[in-house]
């Protein structure tokens, strides 16, 4: 892909997103939407059958405003949270390079979500323990801890419970 080049066609965005570290292809909500994840976590949405194409990506909410000032192009994520969610219409108007750095933004800002073990776990396309789902789910952000479930706190101790009384 060249710099100067606008980013419009599907092949050139398929291979871009796909080549990011741990990212997954997958299409849950029907054949023509391609969603594009990183630690089990969206960070792109391509809308296949749309002719420009349009892709949604996460943004830092102050970022998303701006860019949507920047850009005619760049819009409100359509069936997203309107903060942190653009709609990007791959028209030609928006540098190659510009397009490419949305992408990359919202892969970085998904993984920094993750946090710092299962970011680096999830760019190297590996699993940690706890952080797929054989942990204890304490709230809806997908954080999971092995120590929970495990009834141990956060100093080692139990839940108020002699040590074995402890689940294992």
């Amino acid at each position: 892909m060249k710099g100067d080049v606008a980013v419009t066609e599907l092949p050139e965005i398929k291979e871009y997103l796909a080549g990011k570290p741990g990212a997954v292809e997958e299409y849950p909500f029907g054949p023509t939407a391609l969603v594009y994840k990183v630690g089990g976590k969206m960070f792109a949405l391509v809308s296949e059958d749309e002719r420009p194409l349009r892709v949604n990506l996460k943004c830092e909410p102050a970022l998303a405003i701006a860019q949507r000032e920047m850009y005619d192009a760049v819009l409100p994520g359509y069936h997203m949270n309107k903060r942190h969610w653009n709609t990007v219409v791959l028209d030609g108007t928006i540098p190659a390079d510009e397009v490419r750095a949305m992408m990359d933004d919202s892969y970085r800002l998904v993984l920094k979500g993750l946090g710092k073990p299962a970011g680096t776990a999830a760019a190297a396309g590996t699993r940690l323990k706890g952080v797929y789902g054989l942990g204890v789910k304490t709230r809806s952000t997908d954080h999971f801890h092995p120590h929970r479930a495990r009834g141990i706190n956060a100093n080692g101790g139990g839940r108020g419970l002699p040590q074995s009384k402890w689940r294992q």
